[in-house]
């Protein structure tokens, strides 16, 4: 589309064809007719000057401003800017610097992990859940057949047996004092912070779980708290005593049983470096324990008979005699079934908790990554 006869720039008025200046103010003009323009209309609109001295101002005449109609463009057109201003200039745009890229030494040799006590111990790995516990069963097994088994019982065995006094006692709400050859009961009255310790350490053992959302130690919690509370409101005192000398060799197989399944939870206080000392320990005195009450019926070992200190009357076998409540043979026979339902419960942790770590290295799970089943969740 062509544009109509162009006018004159400085006062609008319009002009002949190819004209050399304008007949109103005699201003000199360049003679060439305005180009033509595709789909525009041009209008100039004067406006007030804001700098008097600008090369453009005539005397007496106003500032020009070049506007641009924009008509809707063709398909194949793109568009144009809709305002052209001529005493308007665009800003400069602020260049933008991107911060230096740090210095990096290059170095051949691989890093090396932090060394020392400090450094955690991993959990769940195949190699760690495959061989720590028969690792751990085959030492105590060992021991055995070397016969050092009597050194281990007045070592570490020991420590489990009065321990197992002494949690019996406390779960009965009586106070107790564990040491190396003989349990100390001050009183055979049940005593109120005696049971008020019990039950806060179930408390805290069961927050603990729901924390990190470990179910195992959540239910462990309920059971254990469930059990003080019939030893301690439901059972007479004389016999809450009996179940405390039936606890001494019971702690033996117990006990050890709880630290070796404890070996694959993750407890706080640098647990993943003390349970492989606990470890050890706890399977080496379970295994003698399993040997002694496999042996009694076949005739390989004895009955366990007098006490460490004072007369042999004394011991926890012939009280718990004389209290009408086992025979030798019932006795044995009690034992002996605890030491295999141990022994199997701890065959399926172990194989439940190396598919746990085989699953979890086929996921490519680091060592503090959830893999979604990790008794209920892994932390």
């Amino acid at each position: 589309m062509s544009l109509g006869p162009p006018s004159c720039p400085y006062c609008g008025t319009p002009l002949d064809d190819d004209p050399t200046s304008c007949g109103a103010c005699h201003a000199p003009l360049a003679g060439a007719r305005a180009p033509e323009i595709p789909d525009l209309e041009l209008a100039v609109e004067p406006r007030p000057s804001r700098d008097p001295q600008a090369p453009s101002h005539r005397p007496g005449g106003p500032e020009l401003a070049l506007e641009v109609l924009r008509t809707p463009p063709a398909p194949s057109q793109r568009p144009l800017p809709t305002e052209l201003a001529l005493d308007v200039e665009a800003p400069a745009r602020p260049r933008s610097f991107a911060p230096p890229a740090p210095l990096v030494r290059s170095s051949s040799a691989p890093a090396r992990p932090p060394s020392g006590f400090g450094n955690r111990f991993v959990y769940d790995t195949p190699l760690v859940n495959g061989i720590a516990l028969p690792s751990a069963l085959a030492l105590g097994a060992l021991v055995q057949i070397i016969g050092m088994g009597n050194l281990l019982h007045v070592t570490v065995l020991m420590w489990f047996h009065e321990l197992g006094h002494a949690v019996a006692a406390w779960f009965s709400g009586f106070l107790a004092i564990p040491l190396p050859f003989i349990t100390i009961a001050p009183s055979d009255e049940r005593n109120i912070l005696v049971i008020l310790l019990v039950a806060t350490a179930w408390l805290a053992l069961g927050v603990l779980g729901y924390q990190k959302q470990r179910w195992v130690l959540v239910a462990s919690a309920v059971g254990m708290a469930l059990l003080q509370a019939r030893m301690t409101l439901f059972m007479s005192p004389g016999r809450a005593f009996q179940w405390v000398l039936f606890a001494g060799l019971g702690g033996e197989i117990v006990l050890c049983t709880m630290v070796m399944l404890a070996f694959y939870q993750r407890l706080p206080w640098r647990w993943d470096f003390w349970r492989y000392p606990l470890l050890f320990g706890a399977a080496a005195s379970f295994v003698h324990a399993l040997f002694r009450w496999i042996g009694i019926p076949f005739g390989w070992a004895r009955m366990p008979s007098g006490a460490a200190l004072g007369e042999k009357s004394d011991g926890d076998v012939e009280r718990l005699l004389r209290s009408k409540e086992f025979t030798e043979q019932a006795l044995a026979r009690t034992y002996l079934v605890m030491a295999l339902v141990a022994f199997a419960a701890l065959a399926i942790a172990y194989v439940v908790y190396l598919r746990r770590a085989q699953r979890r290295e086929a996921l490519g799970l680091g060592p503090d990554e959830d893999d979604g089943d990790d008794d209920g969740r892994n932390d």
